[in-house]
């Protein structure tokens, strides 16, 4: 989104909320009594009000005489995926019946952090440095090529990575990843009902791959085998029953090498699919 001069993306306006709310909210939770409530002045017994953070980042990197509606839709689009997510909820703090901004109803500016939501802005490993969300942007452009089941497979696993479920993510990872390996193999044989019943029979996994690498150079189905570990160690390992200890830094390497995945087979699709 173009905006000014100045270009905003979703996820951006996502982690400025996020650093809002990581920074406030210790200084809101330790508020009691009379302090409870002037902590809150400022935003209309809110916690936040999302007015006033758009403004003040608009204003410290565009003439504030050009900023309009269309710098404010990003906020208002990430407020309501943290209200998704649990970590916000629309209105004041605890408006107990009262009046105020909108007589006490929703006005669309003001937020409160949840319980769940304090505990998960002040968790760096919750809230990952560099998030994936970026990567559906990039996830799309392969839609067309390797078909709807991998667009929700891949963004399953971003949206579980964001809400801190990073098995499920590492699952999804593995789920896009076997899409990609069932799309080449179906462009390649050109018969999709043989290559679906020999993926779902016993060891069929190993049959689909050596499918599509059988007529490759040596160079070529190595990195293709090697690109594809995303798939059988996030697939097999993650989806089996025993407790697991796969944390952000996995999940984020799980979703890295989907993206590497998808990248190389593109590139090499019609030597992958002759």
């Amino acid at each position: 989104m173009f905006l000014g001069g100045a270009k905003m993306r979703f996820d951006e306006a996502f982690d400025v909320l996020v650093e809002h709310c990581a920074q406030v909210a210790p200084g809101l939770a330790a508020a009691t009594g009379f302090g409870a409530n002037a902590a809150r002045n400022g935003t209309y017994g809110n916690d936040i009000w999302l007015a006033n953070i758009a403004r003040a980042y608009w204003a410290n990197r565009i003439d504030p005489q050009t900023i309009t509606a269309q710098h404010y839709v990003p906020f208002y689009d990430a407020a309501w995926e943290l209200c998704r997510i649990g970590v916000l909820r629309p209105g004041p703090f605890a408006s107990m019946g009262m009046g105020g901004v909108g007589g006490g109803v929703y006005s669309g500016d003001g937020y409160s952090i949840t319980r769940f939501g304090a505990g998960w802005v002040a968790d760096p490993d919750r809230r990952a440095i560099g998030d994936p969300s970026r990567m559906s942007e990039l996830f799309a452009a392969f839609a067309l090529k390797y078909g709807p089941g991998f667009s929700q497979r891949a963004n399953e696993a971003i949206r579980c990575h964001r809400t801190g479920n990073y098995l499920a993510t590492c699952v999804m990872a593995g789920a896009a990843a076997e899409s990609i390996l069932l799309a080449i193999a179906v462009a390649k044989l050109k018969d999709e009902p043989k290559v679906l019943k020999d993926y779902a029979s016993s060891g069929g996994r190993g049959r689909v791959t050596k499918m599509v690498v059988t007529g490759l150079g040596a160079s070529a189905a190595r990195t293709f085998e090697a690109a594809l570990q995303v798939l059988h160690y996030w697939r097999d390992d993650a989806a089996h029953g025993m407790a697991t200890t796969i944390l952000e830094v996995e999940a984020y390497a799980s979703l890295t090498q989907l993206l590497r995945l998808a990248q190389f087979c593109s590139d090499r699709w019609d030597e992958l699919t002759v």
